[in-house]
């Protein structure tokens, strides 16, 4: 195989790696956005049920927001069913 031939060899490969960024960029960012709205779900539905279970009368509600994820944006859910990680 000539220079030639594996710089263009090379060239492809390059192509197909970037390609596939991008797909895998495009999937990653739709897993977040589905964390995103499934951890909205959660918080909400948590809410409803401490609400339905002691109601308030003028109260606070105390912020549940979970925090910020990490750069990925994945993190693991916290444990509640007594599962010792």
């Amino acid at each position: 195989m000539t220079q030639n031939e594996m710089i263009d060899q090379f060239k492809k490969q390059l192509e197909e790696v970037v390609t596939k960024i991008k797909e895998l960029d495009q999937e990653l960012n739709l897993k977040k956005e589905e964390y995103f709205k499934l951890t909205g779900a959660v918080q909400a539905l948590e809410l409803a049920v401490k609400e339905s279970e002691s109601p308030t009368t003028g109260g606070t509600i105390a912020d549940t927001t979970p925090a910020a994820p990490p750069a990925d944006g994945m993190v693991q859910p916290p444990a509640t069913t007594g599962i010792v990680q």
